[in-house]
């Protein structure tokens, strides 16, 4: 598993590794949200409800999460559409599932047993103490009250106790642990040449030579078999696109709905605070406007000075420290406020008033939000009146006329859903089956109801088939021209470093690669990880040097590079149980080893508490329960 996450972050392997995180997200997740009840349902496991607001907060965690992990290589656009909020779903719903599994297992935790997990907390702690000003302005800033708060620590306690019993310190197999150690702790010395195939020139083929080459790549210069087709696909997208929105009732939507759009008044603040009241009020009576000196002046007046940034009323506390903060207008407040804490001046640096979006700027949403909301309660009904149609003997255009909807025609698709121009449906449902369905009927079998995944349903005919069939050689000519030539250089560039690759000792090896005019470069003693990091070779490579005997060559091409290297010394460690670098490695395998347990609890509580999976009206599709 270490060998396997050492590859490298780029690219497919990137993704991979994404797709591992989102699994240890399912159980690692943190719970700082809050769910109010204004928000629609999207997921509910057993008597939890998920709502939007927490799976909108958990896509952007997971997003910043991943930037921190994979740097500039995390790009979200390379993921599919939807990714990234599916696995947000996803991550809540393996929480839920533990949830309900730590209410049925009866795990508790007590009031005491919270307080004290807050007051260890070291980002509420100031000099190795619990601080509460500090904690009230954490929860200030992140617009939580310390109910919920506590609430949600709650919550994580008993996730975490549940977690931990599966987490128990226990070490794999140690003869599995000297294997994996000894795998990538080895060190190889490694001597190569690279050769550019491009710089050999190419004998000129004759025209039989070319259109032997095309009949034994025939698939490879074929056309493709493609179909035309009629397809009627019914899901929300499809639904929605045909529901009609009076504007009237836009606009009564958005006056339901308006405190979404209304951004409170907020204030951007400075806060100096004293233990004793004298020495505040002398503060205030001569405290400065500009910020700079008012921080300045408090720290030499002996105050605690914070900047609070911008805050709404009900992000400060307690209640009088907001009555005098949205009651100045802008400077220094002239009095004062007492609190547990001790005195407060404020510098109400900002006033940024309330503000609402107008209608105009989020009608285009609220259309789209009601239309796939309509869609989401009219799709069973939808698919209902469609299938009717067809068991009753109607064509397709008798569903489609039933289903409210239009057919959708398919001129000339390959297997891949491509066209004769080159070009793909963007409408085209994701799964592979859709594709599958129109590829494995006949010439004008009507289907019927065909459900694919994501609560899609589709019904098709076949109009008429293209089999597959060579294309006229004048057309792929120049293309079988250019590979031919290609294939010849790499098998020339072969036979030049075939002495190389027979070599028996490195001094052969330099001397075979003097005579082929190829310089010789190194990489000295190295483990895997680190010549992978050295970004010379694909990974697979890298396997095929760390698998070779010493005193043997290793070759690929790596598109019209060819590489040849020369293993010429292996250094394997020796397994000590009492070494600090052995300490370090069973750690880790220890705690991936608890990890996969944890995983599998994860898996086992989602079979046991069956996820529902609503709908979440900011997606393309629906989702369906599993």
């Amino acid at each position: 598993m270490l060998i396997a996450m050492r590859k490298g972050a780029a690219g497919w392997v990137a993704k991979i590794l994404f797709g591992l995180l989102i699994l240890s997200f399912a159980v690692w997740g943190i719970g700082d949200y809050l769910t109010p009840d204004a928000n629609p349902v999207v997921a509910k496991v057993g008597e939890i409800e998920i709502r939007r607001i927490e799976v909108d907060q958990a896509e952007r965690r997971q997003t910043e999460q991943m930037r921190r992990i994979l740097g500039n290589q995390f790009n979200p656009a390379d993921l599919p559409d939807g990714a990234l909020r599916r696995a947000a779903v996803e991550q809540l719903v393996g929480q839920a599932a533990l949830d309900m599994e730590a209410k049925a297992l009866q795990i508790g935790i007590s009031d005491q047993g919270v307080g004290d997990a807050i007051r260890v907390d070291p980002s509420f702690q100031q000099n190795g103490k619990f601080d509460t000003n500090r904690f009230r302005r954490s929860l200030s800033s992140a617009g939580i009250s310390e109910e919920a708060y506590a609430q949600n620590m709650r919550i994580e306690l008993k996730r975490k106790q549940l977690v931990e019993t599966v987490r128990a310190n226990i070490s794999p197999p140690l003869p599995m642990l000297e294997a994996i150690f000894l795998l990538e702790r080895q060190k190889r010395r490694v001597s190569y040449v690279e050769l550019d195939s491009a710089v050999i020139k190419s004998p000129e083929p004759s025209e039989n030579d070319l259109q032997e080459y095309v009949k034994a790549n025939a698939a490879k210069f074929a056309e493709p078999a493609r179909r035309d087709a009629r397809v009627i696909v019914i899901s929300t997208s499809s639904i929605s696109e045909t529901i009609e929105i009076p504007e009237t009732e836009i606009a009564n939507h958005y006056e339901d709905t308006k405190e979404r759009y209304r951004t409170p008044e907020r204030r951007r603040l400075v806060q100096a605070l004293f233990q004793n009241e004298s020495d505040a009020r002398e503060f205030a009576s001569k405290a400065k406007t500009n910020k700079t000196n008012f921080m300045k002046d408090a720290e030499s007046a002996g105050g605690s000075v914070i900047d609070l940034g911008e805050l709404t009323r009900d992000q400060i506390f307690p209640s009088p420290l907001a009555d005098s903060a949205f009651s100045s207008s802008e400077g220094p407040s002239s009095v004062p406020v007492s609190t547990s804490l001790g005195w407060h001046v404020l510098l109400v640096e900002k006033v940024i008033p309330e503000s609402t979006k107008p209608l105009a700027t989020v009608a285009a949403d609220l259309k789209l939000e009601m239309q796939q909301e309509q869609a989401i309660s009219k799709i069973s009904d939808v698919a209902n009146a469609a299938e009717d149609a067809l068991a009753a003997g109607g064509d397709l255009a008798s569903a489609a006329s039933a289903a409210g909807l239009p057919i959708v025609t398919l001129n000339g698709i390959d297997r891949r859903g491509v066209n004769r121009e080159g070009s793909v449906s963007l409408k085209m449902p994701d799964d592979p089956a859709y594709l599958a369905s129109i590829f494995e009927r006949n010439v004008g079998e009507q289907s019927g109801l065909i459900e694919l995944r994501d609560g899609v349903f589709i019904a098709l005919v076949v109009d008429k088939i293209y089999d597959s069939a060579p294309k006229p050689f004048e057309i792929i000519r120049e293309q079988a021209l250019s590979e031919w030539k290609d294939q010849k250089r790499l098998e020339l560039g072969r036979a030049r470093l075939k002495s190389l690759t027979e070599a028996s000792s490195l001094s052969i090896f330099k001397e075979a690669a003097k005579a082929a005019k190829l310089n010789v470069a190194s990489i000295n003693s190295s483990m895997r990880d680190e010549v992978a990091a050295s970004n010379k070779f694909p990974s697979d490579f890298i396997e095929k040097i760390f698998n070779a005997r010493e005193n043997s060559t290793v070759s690929t091409n790596i598109k019209k590079t060819l590489i040849a290297a020369f293993v010429d010394d292996i250094q394997r460690p020796i397994f000590d149980l009492t070494g600090d670098a052995e300490k370090e490695f069973i750690a880790a395998m220890t705690d991936v080893y608890a990890r996969e347990r944890a995983e599998a609890l994860a898996t086992l509580a989602r079979t046991v508490h069956l996820p529902e999976i609503v709908a979440d009206n900011r997606s393309d599709e629906p989702k369906k329960g599993n």
